[in-house]
């Protein structure tokens, strides 16, 4: 459920940024995915959007 929270989470395509991020997602927030690689921060938000999260 999306509940008009956003969380900038850098680090979030990997380990514990991804973990914090996938959480955040649990729990309603919109989740921007901070990343130095596009491609691995790409994938990150594909893997939560999969997951039903909203993440971008």
């Amino acid at each position: 459920m999306k509940d008009g929270r956003i969380a900038l989470v850098t680090g979030g395509n990997k380990g514990i940024g991804l973990e914090v991020a996938r959480q955040l997602g649990q729990a309603g927030i919109t989740v921007l995915v901070g990343a130095r690689d596009v491609d691995r921060g790409r994938a990150a938000v594909a893997d939560l959007t999969s997951q039903g999260h909203h993440a971008a």
